[in-house]
Formats: C-alpha cells, sequence, structure tokens
C-alpha cells in the first residue's frame, strides 16, 4: 500500500518498505493528495494538490522510494496513468513520460 507522504507499506504485516527521504516541498491548507501505481512499471506517482491550486506531482521508484522527477508540467489536481503508463494526465495537459512530449486540449 502507498501513501502520499510518500510511503510504501507491505500489505501482509503492514511494515514499512520505505519512507521517501526526498519530500516534496508543501504549503499549508487543505490537500487533495493522491497516489497511482505507474501500469507495467516500478514506479509510483504522487500528488500533492491544494485549494489555494498549489499542486506538485513527482514519481518515486517503488524500489526504494528515490524520487526519479519532478513533474513541473503537470499544472491541475490528481494526475493520472494511462491504461499502459506512458501518458500523464492532469487537467487539460497530457504528458507522455518516454520522450517529454505535451499535448493540451
Amino acid at each position: 500500500m502507498a501513501t502520499s507522504d510518500p510511503q510504501l507499506f507491505r500489505a501482509s504485516d503492514w511494515s514499512t518498505v520505505w519512507k521517501a527521504t526526498d519530500l516534496l516541498s508543501r504549503v499549508s491548507g487543505e490537500y487533495y493528495d493522491d497516489v497511482q501505481f505507474r501500469p507495467n512499471a516500478n514506479e509510483l506517482l504522487v500528488s500533492h494538490c491544494a485549494d489555494s491550486g498549489y499542486q506538485l506531482h513527482a514519481l518515486y521508484s517503488l524500489a526504494d522510494g528515490s524520487l526519479l522527477r519532478r513533474l513541473p508540467e503537470l499544472q491541475n489536481i490528481r494526475a493520472k496513468f494511462s491504461p499502459e503508463g506512458n501518458w500523464v494526465v492532469s487537467g487539460a495537459t497530457l504528458l507522455h513520460l518516454p520522450d517529454g512530449q505535451q499535448r493540451t486540449f
């Protein structure tokens, strides 16, 4: 199980697998945080989103919790993976992870 701290737990006994040491910067306020496992990959997408309009999205390694990549291109809440895991959508922005290509609708 993953949390937006970000932290990963083993579901069999709820022991901590890792807790990220490079925590995303946060602002005070109400959050609508979210996490999502990348399909067919060993990555975790973590989103921190506040009522104030503050958004921060990043990819973490499932193996050790290291920060792989921040996603500043995404400016809206609750980023989500496409079914195959190559695209991330947030609001009207689509980001292709393999090559960084962006599309706005």
